[in-house]
């Protein structure tokens, strides 16, 4: 089986005089070994095709300690708040959209299966489960 060579990605790095430096790829956006965005005061940015995404890690890491969590230019997070301010203030979003913390931890918690009401049989006799 014939192996797909990578294809290697030329970046144009813009450095502005404050040190701001930002990776493009045809005028986008758009670095996939780190950030795209690396601004002097340390806030750190990570674009794919001009969109904010990383998978893994926050897409926005602040020098104060703001962290934000973008796919495809999107406020995302399935593991945790999608914002987590400085001041111990957390935001939950999923594709996008808003949740309060007791909404996002009803959509994204997984739910125990139940086994209670279920019919066994057990050495030919039958037993009926009950929840714990």
């Amino acid at each position: 089986m014939a192996q797909k060579k990578k294809k290697s990605i030329t970046y144009t790095v813009n450095v502005n005089a404050a040190g701001t430096r930002r990776w493009c790829v045809n005028g986008m956006y758009h670095r996939e070994d780190g950030p795209a965005v690396e601004w002097s005061d340390g806030d750190k940015e990570w674009w794919i095709r001009n969109k904010l995404h990383r998978v893994g890690g926050p897409a926005i890491e602040m020098a104060d300690g703001q962290k934000e969590w973008w796919l495809n230019n999107k406020l995302h997070r399935k593991d945790g708040p999608a914002i987590e301010y400085p001041s111990g203030n957390k935001r939950w979003f999923i594709n996008g959209k808003e949740f309060s913390e007791a909404n996002f931890l009803k959509r994204t918690q997984k739910k125990k299966p139940s086994c209670g009401g279920k019919i066994v049989e057990i050495e030919g006799k039958k037993y009926k489960l009950i929840p714990a």
